[in-house]
């Protein structure tokens, strides 16, 4: 894990069903980068060298120009359907260093009706090894064909364009997407966004509580005054909402849980 990583990452999300099952569970989902909404993200740059031998007519085909060109055009095609494979299989789970981006509180917590998870960074860092800070830049540095795939995919996922650069994005990067068990402890703080249904806020408060997370706070975001900025107030509020209620069904099946409402 590196220095320069902060204390805490934020998560931005939106309240369902997938949530609900993630606290419950303990997980996180790492997605695949092809999945993201950036079509740039950790994808490899046009080769323009390689763009003009594929306007050759018959290049596909002509043994003499594949074989004279073979570190040319061979040895790039073959690293990039690598790269891609790789990138189809990396599992990536991303976070922010800032809990008070409007723009994250609307795109990713569903017009600030979502709520914020506040992890500490050295109790995730016990269970993954690669935490990164994503870089912006304006320019995609050239490709070293010679270099291993992997090592390109690890500097790919950490550069974004600088139109990203206000996320501030720090990522967990795995072997394989997926969902992977993070420690209760880990998880500090939930903030409930502006325009969050008060009921939702009370069902994962008790769903937090059931599940064992004893180190987790809960707060919700005000509006400043004068200011474009938010306030925070702690939650302290108890009920008998149940979980779920929101979703209708009269029990949820989870494996690894029986959950009546």
């Amino acid at each position: 894990m590196k220095k320069t990583l902060p204390e805490f990452i934020y998560k931005y999300t939106s309240i369902n069903k997938y949530l609900f099952e993630s606290l419950i569970r303990g997980e996180l989902w790492f997605s695949s980068p092809s999945d993201f909404n950036d079509p740039f993200d950790s994808s490899l740059p046009i080769d323009f060298l390689i763009e003009s031998y594929k306007r050759t007519e018959g290049w596909e085909t002509n043994r003499d120009l594949i074989v004279n060109e073979q570190a040319r055009i061979v040895q790039p095609l073959n690293f990039s359907a690598k790269l891609e494979e790789l990138r189809k299989k990396v599992g990536v789970c991303c976070f922010s260093s800032v809990n008070d981006n409007l723009i994250m509180w609307s795109h990713y917590a569903n017009h600030h009706k979502g709520l914020l998870l506040k992890f500490d960074v050295a109790e995730l860092g016990k269970h993954f090894n690669q935490i990164e800070r994503v870089a912006y830049t304006d320019k995609i540095c050239p490709v070293d064909y010679d270099s291993p795939p992997e090592k390109l995919l690890t500097t790919l996922l950490t550069k974004k364009s600088t139109h990203w650069k206000t996320e501030k994005e720090i990522r967990i990067v795995v072997e394989n997407k997926g969902n992977y068990r993070f420690p209760p402890i880990a998880l500090k703080e939930i903030k409930f966004g502006l325009r969050c249904d008060n009921h939702q806020q009370t069902d994962i408060i008790q769903l937090i509580k059931k599940f064992g997370y004893k180190d987790t706070n809960f707060t919700a975001v005000h509006i400043g005054n004068y200011t474009y900025k938010f306030n925070t107030a702690f939650i302290t509020t108890e009920s008998g909402y149940k979980m779920y209620r929101k979703f209708g069904d009269k029990k949820i099946l989870i494996p690894g849980f029986d959950i009546e409402i």
